[in-house]
């Protein structure tokens, strides 16, 4: 479960004095297939649903969604951080994945001696 809020906020031009208050909303994420987002490019549709069936929709492009997915990864926790790094993994090519690791064991030896002093 998640919130949202239950009005447009920052609307007429910081004279509306009104409050919002977060209302708890089922929250749903999934890739739109209408004809609306593929011309519209969006590739990922979260929707956020009340108990009364109200719902409110955010529809994100690529960019947006990558700049979500950086947010979220960090708030996860390590198992399911592990997951993804996994599915990532797996679906790298042989090359790639030892470009990858290669890059990540220079940093951390890199990083060793500052390591060892604390």
């Amino acid at each position: 479960m998640g919130f949202c809020s239950n009005q447009w906020l920052n609307t007429g031009g910081g004279y509306r004095l009104s409050t919002h208050i977060p209302v708890s909303v089922d929250i749903e994420a999934g890739t739109p297939f209408d004809t609306w987002s593929g011309e519209h490019k969006v590739v990922l549709e979260i929707k956020g649903t009340r108990e009364s069936m109200e719902y409110m929709e955010f529809q994100l492009t690529k960019p947006e969604a990558e700049q979500c997915a950086n947010a979220i990864i960090r708030v996860c926790s390590d198992k399911v951080r592990e997951r993804l790094a996994l599915q990532i993994l797996k679906g790298m090519t042989p090359a790639k994945l030892l470009e990858i690791l290669t890059s990540i064991l220079k940093v951390r030896l890199r990083d060793a001696p500052k390591r060892a002093k604390k």
